[in-house]
């Protein structure tokens, strides 16, 4: 008659050569399908406006900056 404990160390053995790949392929597999399964969208194409809308009076003048460089 067989030894239930040789059995099962010839169980665990196994497992532990195993389980590790089959673990890795099933990770391996669900990111394939994931990336599969992801829409392939071309990005769309960025054009410059004509004009624009900031003018030189919008923008902070030449004393303003003086005075900040002043406080540093």
């Amino acid at each position: 008659m067989p030894d239930v404990g040789d059995f099962l160390d010839q169980v665990g053995n196994y497992a532990l050569t195993w389980l590790p790949l089959v673990f890795f392929g099933l990770i391996i597999y669900l990111l394939w399908r994931t990336v599969a399964l992801m829409p392939r969208v071309k990005p769309k194409q960025i054009e410059p406006e004509s004009s624009s809308s900031v003018r030189w009076s919008d923008v902070a003048g030449l004393k303003e900056a003086k005075e900040e460089m002043l406080e540093i």
